[in-house]
């Protein structure tokens, strides 16, 4: 198969095959070309939308809450409508939407900025006399000038798509004028929908254009046009029915939001015309109508009225013909596809809420920018890597006393199915103790680009926490969603483990990882874990650095440590603040160290740990304990920024704390007691530790309360079925 390539001056070379998953498999997870135009934008993200936008509260709460949206056009408002019935009919149709379950965004152009989402306040000075209307074309003269513009259905569709707002309201589009095959006279509306992955909920083209050049026109862009109804016919704004065909109908709302979820599958940057014919009870009101259009297009014709002189002297010698009656379906039809349009976006949202961001425009990421950009009043964290089926064979403690077995034989178990991952895990915890969480991760899927099974069991987990945004995470076709089984029993943990990962978590590389990092400045923490590739954990600690942005690294298993040297360097814990191994992982960085410098550094990470040994084994737990350990000093190798946080199974945490002196206090914990009888499995404990630790830390509590919060959600796990149990709140431990 020939490979289309795209080249963009001074970067290298970019398979168009990449964005195709039956072409070539090892991009399935990348986003459409769009990314790549705004990737070389002349701003990056954040600046493009600190210079250019002003997002509205209520709309950046639904960007970042992902609740649906509908885009309302203003230029409806500054030409469309006179005062002061053009601002009682935008207030209407807002009212609408939000009766709906929609959220309304107004858009629109207002002191030197682009609004997506205003004030009454503010839609009062739009709705006044005077102000004109701007198109797509005119946008930068605005901006600049601090003119107040209407945007129009061009405008408003580039405007709604660089905001991740999918779905757009407005009565009419503009299309080919009559005689527009000697004048050229054509609107920009369908230039921008040829070239604008929006859907438009509209009642067609006005009648007083040519409807036939219309839909041809739109045929040519290569925009997909269907009519909200049984029969094909198009409709002509107060005319629910004419002569001309559209290439596709259909009655159903759900299969219209079916075809532009996989409109985006195809990664199609093209509009969607969805055509409604305006509700008319009384048929003669619409011929009245119609009739009205016809005169007035005659005298403007006699009266050498043409260009863009014609639809304004049109509309308003219609409405003098028909008595008003033309207001009124205007109205009607403005308010009818209001509610369709957030009905939509209600199916819409369900539909690709907890798809990946390669299905969805990749400025929802850019949005989220504004929403989440400085700290926040509340704590977030990003929890970053993997989310993992976790199959656990726990072997029968009788087994031993049973009849010899040979090694085909099959052996008496329990076997049960969890949710896991290091990240999912951490995520889930923390969205459950109140915390907000981003949790960006790898899903397989099937052949149809649906979640295969596991992502569903893991998914489901997840959905009913409203703080707990995975919707960035990519889903990848071909590749099944990671899974792990381990033979393990009550008494000694898990005693030997599979896992199949890897391939699926390379798909979170540097390219993915860049695409996500203007989000980091808004969160408190990173924690990421070493299931990522050494690349992938160097590129988040590059962006870390750069927005100032705490890591905390969760080692995984003593196989993966050799990563973390690979991807930060000899003295790794000197990029990260906060870092949480078992004595294993400890012996394996250790031992990855000694491999890495000199002698003398490595004899002191070594004796550090053989130290801790010795006096976690031979020692009683009780005061003189605590003095004995109070003294050992922790080596340079093994110094975060802020915790080491070691866990020692059943003999409890040490935290190393790094105190205003820069010297390191040291802190003790036992373990949770819980006798044999009550201990279900130790899968999740430790991740549900962190996460409590984590959470006292974000809450200000004093690490010994820190310690103790994490112990409490670490019991809870530990008596659980479940990796993360439901039972875990942030009122488990008063403090």
């Amino acid at each position: 198969m020939i490979k289309n390539i795209l080249t963009i001056p001074t970067t290298k070379s970019i398979s168009l095959c990449n964005y195709f998953s039956i072409w070539n498999n090892n991009k399935l997870c990348k986003s459409s070309l769009f990314y790549f135009q705004r990737k070389y934008h002349s701003l990056n993200n954040e600046e493009f939308l600190k210079k250019f936008f002003c997002i509205g509260k209520e709309v950046q709460n639904a960007l970042f809450e992902r609740k649906p949206i509908v885009a309302l056009e203003s230029a409806l408002i500054t030409n469309g409508l006179e005062y002061p019935i053009n601002l009682e009919v935008a207030l209407k149709l807002q009212e609408i939407i939000r009766n709906n379950g929609a959220v309304p965004a107004t858009i629109t152009i207002l002191d030197g900025k682009i609004r997506v989402g205003i004030e009454n306040k503010e839609l009062e000075r739009i709705a006044e006399p005077n102000n004109q209307k701007c198109s797509l074309r005119d946008l930068a003269n605005f901006l600049v000038q601090k003119k107040i513009g209407g945007t129009t259905v061009a405008a408003t569709m580039w405007i709604a798509h660089q905001a991740g707002i999918k779905v757009f309201s407005t009565g009419g589009i503009g299309g080919v004028h009559r005689g527009g095959e000697k004048s050229l006279d054509i609107s920009a509306d369908l230039v921008e929908l040829g070239r604008c992955p929006i859907a438009i909920v509209c009642a067609g083209v006005k009648s007083i254009l040519d409807i036939g050049r219309t839909l041809e026109f739109l045929e040519t862009q290569g925009v997909n046009v269907l009519v909200f109804d049984k029969k094909p016919n198009f409709p002509g704004f107060f005319i629910p029915q004419t002569e001309f065909l559209a290439p596709h109908c259909t009655d159903s709302i759900e299969e219209i939001s079916d075809i532009i979820v996989c409109s985006q599958q195809l990664g199609l940057q093209k509009g969607i015309l969805i055509a409604c014919p305006i509700p008319v009870e009384d048929k003669s009101k619409s011929e009245l109508v119609q009739h009205s259009i016809n005169q007035a297009l005659n005298e403007a014709n006699l009266k050498n009225i043409f260009g863009n002189k014609v639809t304004p002297f049109v509309l308003k010698r219609v409405a003098e013909l028909s008595g008003g009656e033309s207001l009124r379906l205007n109205i009607s039809l403005l308010e009818n596809n209001a509610r369709i349009a957030a009905q939509l976006a209600n199916l819409y949202t369900n539909k690709i809420k907890n798809t990946p961001t390669t299905m969805e425009d990749e400025n929802k990421i850019f949005v989220s920018s504004q929403i989440k950009n400085t700290k926040n009043e509340k704590p977030l964290v990003f929890c970053i890597g993997a989310s993992i089926v976790d199959l656990e064979v726990l072997q029968k403690e009788n087994f031993k006393n049973s009849p010899k077995v040979d090694i085909s034989s099959y052996l008496p178990s329990n076997i049960v199915q969890r949710a896991g991952g290091v990240a999912r895990n951490h995520a889930e915890a923390l969205a459950r103790l109140g915390i907000d969480v981003l949790l960006f991760s790898a899903f397989g899927t099937d052949l149809n680009g649906k979640t295969d099974f596991g992502a569903n069991f893991l998914l489901e987990k997840l959905e009913g926490l409203k703080n707990l945004d995975f919707s960035h995470s990519l889903f990848c076709k071909y590749l099944g969603t990671a899974t792990s089984i381990s033979i393990s029993n009550s008494s000694k943990g898990i005693i030997q483990g599979f896992i199949s990962a890897d391939e699926l978590l390379s798909k979170i590389d540097s390219e993915y990882i860049d695409k996500i990092s203007n989000l980091f400045k808004s969160a408190d923490f990173l924690l990421i874990d070493a299931n990522l590739t050494s690349e992938a954990i160097k590129r988040i600690n590059y962006w870390a650095n750069k927005t100032n942005t705490k890591i905390w690294l969760e080692p995984t298993n003593s196989l993966k440590i050799s990563k973390i040297f690979d991807a930060l360097g000899d003295w790794p814990l000197t990029k990260i603040d906060v870092f949480s191994p078992n004595l294993d992982e400890l012996r394996s960085f250790s031992e990855n160290f000694s491999q890495r410098v000199g002698k003398s550094e490595a004899k002191e990470c070594k004796d550090f740990i053989t130290n801790i040994e010795e006096h976690l084994l031979n020692s009683t737990i009780d005061s003189n304990f605590h003095q004995n350990i109070s003294n050992i000093k922790l080596p340079q190798s093994l110094q975060p920024k802020q915790h080491l946080l070691i866990t020692c199974d059943r003999f409890g945490v040490l935290l190393f704390s790094r105190s205003n002196n820069n010297e390191f206090k040291i802190e003790y914990l036992d373990a949770p007691k819980i006798c044999s009888e009550k201990l279900i499995s130790v899968s999740g404990a430790g991740d549900c530790f962190n996460s409590g630790f984590l959470f006292g830390i974000l809450n200000n509590l004093n690490l010994k309360e820190c310690l103790e919060f994490g112990r409490k959600c670490a019991e809870l796990s530990l008596i659980s079925i479940d990796t993360v149990p439901e039972t875990i709140n942030k009122d488990i431990f008063k403090v």
